[in-house]
């Protein structure tokens, strides 16, 4: 009796396991997984086998999150003057997580499928990624230095950047040329849907777009609820819409029209110009749209937010505000950005935190989202820039642009006091900048 309860017993455990597996994906999913598995290990061995004749490499693309994509340009502008030429290169579609796998723009996607051999998730890109992982000698079908970020660590700010990052960010800033392009009847659609929203194809326009927690929070519902995940560790990234808002209607008034890209709503107590447009609201919204925009702004104003890496790709002119980092300030491969940063108010000490004295706390911390930052500097504050301020860096980008702005003697300095501060003032591109009016206004914290 004992040993039929056993049996029993290891029966209802196999069963809850099989079923807590199935859970996760739905059946169909399961059967094309186990089916694409077992014909995949096959092939990745084959890959493995033929390298030192025919490279084949294999890396893992992430289409669910828009902010992952400038490792693919960087890629592209390799391949342009000669590398990889002679290889061919695999890239598997993968998602943050599988319960509710999401694409986050689907012409994005279609867009770089056209210069990229893409293998979807399903049925083969998660098994051939699973087996390329798995087996040895994985580094023989890699592309060195493919997923190094630049952004610099702790360590690098006295150090210098380490001689792969520096040789990566000096092919990246050499690379001017757009790797992706619209195809012009894509070109002729966007300038069609502009004008329904009474945007002609001759006007000027500038998108701008806040980071909040709105898009985590409607695009992973099913994620959050299963796993109980929450994304409250983002927020200090997070600023308001309506900090924006001061610069948007300045651009109006100049006849530039200023277009929200935005999840989130703009709330305003008074009736906004025509020229301001909240284009989710607006009957040309879509996936399309999205990048359209972005492709043909005068330059994008953001925080720091994943969709800045869709005007980055395409050559932009980025304004970045409420910019969290002094050690990542102005991300080292734009071509052209300007960057005001968050302040840090000290209760205990009654004043704002010199940009040294946030650059030590982040070095220790490693980013002001943690429980370290939490706990061990719960007397600082985090401030977003005023609408003041954010209005000044726009102008500072539309007036550069025009060939209007008047630097004044002390703006250089400035300049080179902070980026020796940040310490990558010998690596950065010349057109990455910290706001001038900013510095002029906080120049007694660059101490």
């Amino acid at each position: 009796m004992s040993q039929l309860l056993k049996i029993d017993k290891l029966k209802l455990f196999l069963k809850n396991k099989i079923s807590g597996l199935l859970s996760y994906h739905n059946n169909k999913k399961n059967l094309i997984i186990i089916t694409s598995s077992i014909l995949t290990l096959p092939f990745v061995i084959f890959v493995r086998l033929i390298s030192p004749i025919k490279k084949i490499t294999i890396e893992y693309i992430n289409f669910s999150s828009i902010g992952e994509h400038h490792h693919l340009d960087f890629f592209l502008s390799k391949k342009k003057i000669g590398y990889y030429s002679k290889n061919l290169n695999l890239f598997c579609q993968t998602f943050r997580h599988y319960i509710d796998p999401q694409i986050c723009n689907s012409f994005w996607y279609k867009l770089w499928k056209r210069y990229l051999f893409i293998i979807p998730v399903f049925p083969f890109g998660l098994s051939i990624y699973f087996w390329h992982q798995k087996l040895p000698g994985k580094k023989l079908n890699e592309i060195p230095n493919f997923h190094l970020f630049l952004d610099p660590e702790p360590h690098e700010v006295t150090n210098g950047l380490g001689k792969e990052k520096k040789d990566k960010l000096s092919n990246i800033l050499k690379a001017k040329d757009l790797n992706l392009f619209l195809k012009d009847e894509e070109l002729a659609e966007g300038y069609k849907l502009l004008e329904k929203i009474n945007v002609t194809k001759d006007s000027e326009f500038v998108c701008f777009q806040n980071r909040d927690n709105v898009y985590l929070n409607t695009q992973d519902k099913k994620y959050m609820k299963l796993k109980k995940w929450d994304w409250s560790y983002h927020d200090y990234r997070n600023s308001k819409i309506e900090n924006y808002i001061l610069a948007a209607k300045n651009l109006a008034a100049e006849g530039t029209f200023a277009i929200y890209t935005g999840i989130g709503k703009i709330n305003s107590k008074e009736k906004l110009a025509k020229e301001i447009i909240d284009f989710r609201r607006s009957e040309i919204n879509s996936d399309f749209m999205d990048i359209f925009l972005a492709n043909r702004c005068k330059f994008y104003i953001c925080s720091d937010s994943g969709i800045s890496s869709v005007p980055q790709v395409f050559r932009k002119p980025i304004v970045y505000v409420s910019f969290p980092s002094i050690r990542i300030a102005g991300y080292l491969h734009n071509l052209h950005s300007i960057t005001i940063i968050k302040k840090f108010y000290s209760k205990s000490k009654k004043r704002l935190l010199t940009f040294k004295e946030i650059l030590e706390i982040e070095n220790i911390v490693g980013n002001f989202g943690t429980d370290k930052f939490i706990k061990d500097f719960n007397d600082v504050e985090i401030l977003e820039n005023s609408p003041e301020e954010i209005n000044e860096a726009v102008q500072e980008m539309q007036q550069r642009l025009n060939g209007k702005w008047k630097s004044l003697p002390e703006d250089i300095d400035f300049q080179n006091k902070f980026w020796q501060i940040n310490g990558m003032y010998k690596v950065k591109s010349a057109n990455v900048l910290i706001g001038a009016k900013f510095l002029r206004r906080y120049n007694h914290l660059l101490v």
